[in-house]
């Protein structure tokens, strides 16, 4: 017996090719919270560098080695950095990694639920 044909369209494929998503979690992953300046004097014996003061007691230090790391991958892939924080407390901390040309644009999740219905 012969074989029968697949009957379905084949799957389009994209002229140019696309690069992969890369979700990555700004609090605890790319960031470390530091609550208190006690604690990021700590941090930054370590070779952390503080970044944001948030408040009176909060202090984002980032991770060792983020910057060539989100530099490396950023080749590669679309970086997609999520937070649960609020814009406020973000704000700072994203602008950074804009600056460096990490991430072309940002979102919200306010701006997410103007524009889709979830």
């Amino acid at each position: 017996m012969g074989s029968v044909e697949d009957p379905r369209p084949r799957p389009i494929q994209p002229e140019v090719p696309r690069q992969k998503v890369l979700i990555l979690d700004l609090n605890g992953l790319l960031l470390r919270l530091c609550k208190g300046v006690a604690e990021a004097e700590r941090a930054r014996e370590f070779g952390h560098l503080p970044v944001s003061p948030v408040g009176s007691c909060m202090v984002y230090v980032p991770r060792v080695g983020v910057s060539s790391f989100l530099a490396e991958v950023a080749t590669d892939f679309t970086l997609i950095i999520w937070t649960s924080r609020t814009s406020r407390n973000t704000h700072l901390l994203l602008k950074d990694m804009e600056e460096r040309g990490f991430m072309p644009r940002r979102f919200f999740q306010t701006h997410v639920s103007r524009h889709f219905v979830v």
